[in-house]
């Protein structure tokens, strides 16, 4: 499952994160959460953690590109069960990171782990395309902007129109203003899609679960923005992962019975 937008700020770490801690915590030490925005990756600031090795030093090492068991050893382990392949340490490094180091890597990650999370961040090189055509699911976070709506559509028509992406897109409103700008149906009107799932508004929660590396599903679990993402881990992961609560989107999420962990 890859998350990912053309525009930053929008919530993409935040997701990916709580979304694989959220995976671990019914699977331990079987799910993978790959940094791949290589320039200006946050998933160990986000997490709290203090990578001594990253893709960079994956991306060296030939052999654990190949065996599967010497590219585990790559990944850092998280106190949630989670394990973390992170970004490289310095934007000055991503380039080293080739479009077949990822290829490598994110093989070695789907023979190694039932479950593989990537934060894409914001850039689309030919080193990420092919995330998109690997993924299940792509979750796609916006915000109610039309500038960034417009963003977003452009570049998911030029995808699919490549036939790069074939997953199943999942686009989650972010409402990260107090103020309602624009309602959810206009977003879906210049999205030209339906709206999967939202996160609520709150002027705490997220900043302080980024600001102490403790994401929003473990620092705030009673929390809206919380249930919000235990309900979108339900529809991007099947209902046989987290068993979905309340009505409205929750109801439509129990619905849902087969994804990520249905095949299985």
């Amino acid at each position: 499952m890859t998350v990912f937008s053309p525009k930053g700020g929008v919530g993409t770490t935040t997701i990916a994160t709580n979304l694989a801690l959220i995976a671990a915590a019914a699977h331990p030490d079987k799910v993978l959460l790959v940094d791949l925005d290589l320039s200006f990756g946050q998933v160990a600031s986000h997490l709290n953690i203090q990578p001594k090795q990253t893709l960079l030093e994956l991306a060296r090492d030939e052999a654990a590109l190949h065996e599967v068991e010497l590219f585990r050893t790559y990944a850092i382990h998280h106190a949630g069960g989670l394990h973390i392949l992170a970004a490289p340490p310095t934007p000055s490094f991503a380039a080293l990171v080739t479009a077949e180091h990822v290829e490598l890597a994110l093989a070695r990650a789907l023979e190694a782990y039932d479950i593989v999370v990537v934060d894409a961040g914001t850039a689309v090189d030919t080193r990420l395309t092919p995330l998109f055509g690997l993924s299940e699911a792509v979750v796609v976070p916006v915000v109610p902007e039309i500038p960034a709506l417009n963003s977003v559509h452009l570049l998911l028509d030029q995808l699919s129109e490549s036939g790069t992406l074939g997953a199943r897109t999942v686009f989650v409103l972010n409402n990260a203003y107090a103020r309602e700008l624009l309602k959810r149906a206009d977003v879906e009107t210049v999205l030209g899609s339906r709206i999967s799932a939202d996160l609520p508004y709150d002027p705490v929660v997220y900043l302080k679960a980024v600001n102490e590396g403790n994401p929003v599903v473990r620092s705030a679990p009673s929390s809206a923005p919380a249930e919000k993402l235990r309900l979108l881990a339900t529809i991007v992961f099947g209902s046989t992962l987290v068993p979905a609560t309340g009505t409205g989107a929750g109801a439509e999420a129990r619905k849902e019975k087969r994804g990520l962990f249905g095949r299985r």
